[in-house]
């Protein structure tokens, strides 16, 4: 053996030693390397469960939040991911089909969901997976589908409780079933005790009612769990005792409300009149009424009650002409209504008079039924005479909100109802 300068020699030898363990140890390395990416290439091929954490990191908040809604971007991201992952999961796909089903939903179509949904086995779905496609199917108006995964995600409460919690106040609070809010709202708030939304919710479900003790009793957990100067919870509070008759408390927490935020705003003047006219003070309320009108002449409440006080005056001219703007903005007022008739017929306006009474009892009635209808679909979510009766009453008033609610009450649980039935 020969080197191009001649033949090789012993120190030849010696250092050809060393290279040759440098090119053993680049050698090893590079098998190394190559042995390592082909097991992950291998990873990635065989297992495919990185495509379905990346869709579920784009489809489920970490929060929780149940009026976060997903970028359409992400959503197609999301929907390319779990067709790649299902490509090659074979069977064992139940949450990657639900997770389609929420793309579907987030793009705010529903039809052929339901029988889609039929075909997944939930129980081998995570309860971030069914709360959230139960809130893009409630979005969607796929009512069925939200309230049957969400009723799954609530018969586990091992995981995620606080999630799908937030979901089903949310889904059924719209839905009519106000009474299981109020439970999931209750135990929310021992998940969450420092979290004031619940005790919100709670508090706007005895609103609705005119349980303005129970307004007052939960609208204080809401106060104690609010950050900050609180000026607008306090106003608010101020409002519900009021309603409540707690007149000496609404005036120390008024009192206490202008000596923190000396500066005067509207929502102010309006309560310091109301106090001030609950005191028995009419005369000095009627200036801070004026103030507010001046810049908002549509505010309802300082008309109602600056036409109350010129109807106690004897002013039943002016006294009509703002009772009658009320009833413009607020055909549901029947206390303004009432006056408004007693006004007409003071100034010899019988005919006026009779029709406008007969506006308020018709109200009164209205009232009585709806309160009686919605205790009755409130506490059978599958009465459905309940919901169609709501829905009548509530478009011949012209209360169209509330229509619009027991509308959509009744569309999911009528689906609901046909299903169950054998």
């Amino acid at each position: 053996m020969y080197f191009e300068k001649g033949p090789v020699t012993p120190t030849d030898l010696a250092a050809l030693v060393p290279s040759r363990r440098r090119r053993w140890w680049i050698a090893g390395v590079g098998l190394i390397v190559a042995g390592v990416a082909g097991f992950v290439l291998f990873r990635y091929v065989t297992n495919p469960e990185p495509l379905l954490t990346a869709a579920r990191k784009l489809l489920i908040s970490k929060t929780g939040a149940s009026g976060s809604s997903v970028p359409l971007r992400s959503v197609h991201q999301a929907e390319e991911l779990l067709q790649s992952y299902l490509s090659r999961s074979g069977d064992a796909a139940d949450s990657a089909n639900l997770l389609l089903l929420d793309c579907v939903w987030h793009t705010g179509q529903s039809e052929g969901a339901g029988l889609a949904l039929d075909r997944i086995d939930l129980s081998k779905c995570r309860n971030s997976e069914l709360s959230e496609a139960a809130l893009a199917a409630f979005r969607a108006n796929d009512f069925r589908s939200a309230e049957r995964l969400i009723a799954v995600a609530l018969d586990r409460p091992e995981s995620d409780r606080e999630r799908v919690l937030r979901a089903a106040a949310v889904i059924r609070f719209d839905t009519g079933r106000r009474q299981d809010v109020l439970a999931h709202c209750r135990e929310l708030a021992v998940l969450a005790p420092n979290d004031p939304n619940p005790w919100i919710v709670i508090t706007s479900i005895y609103e609705g009612r005119d349980d303005w003790s129970s307004v007052v009793e939960n609208y204080r957990q809401v106060i104690a769990r609010t950050a900050g100067e609180k000026l607008q919870e306090r106003s608010i509070m101020i409002g519900f005792l009021l309603q409540s008759g707690n007149i000496a408390e609404a005036r120390q927490e008024l009192d206490a409300l202008q000596k923190d935020a000396p500066q005067v705003v509207q929502e102010q003047l309006v309560l310091e009149a109301k106090v001030l006219y609950q005191e028995g003070h009419s005369k000095q309320a009627l200036p801070f009424l004026n103030r507010v009108l001046r810049s908002s002449p549509n505010e309802r409440d300082a008309l109602y009650l600056k036409g109350r006080i010129q109807f106690e005056d004897g002013d039943l001219a002016n006294a009509a002409k703002l009772l009658e703007r009320v009833v413009e903005l607020d055909p549901l007022d029947d206390q303004s209504r009432y006056l408004l008739s007693q006004a007409y017929h003071r100034l010899g306006r019988k005919s006026d008079g009779e029709k406008m009474l007969a506006a308020y009892r018709g109200l009164e009635l209205f009232k009585q039924q709806l309160y009686s209808l919605e205790s009755a679909a409130n506490s059978n979510p599958l009465d459905l005479y309940s919901r169609q009766e709501l829905v009548k009453i509530c478009e011949h008033f012209g209360a169209n909100e509330k229509a619009e609610y027991w509308r959509r009450s009744l569309g999911q649980q009528a689906t609901g109802a046909t299903e169950s039935q054998p």
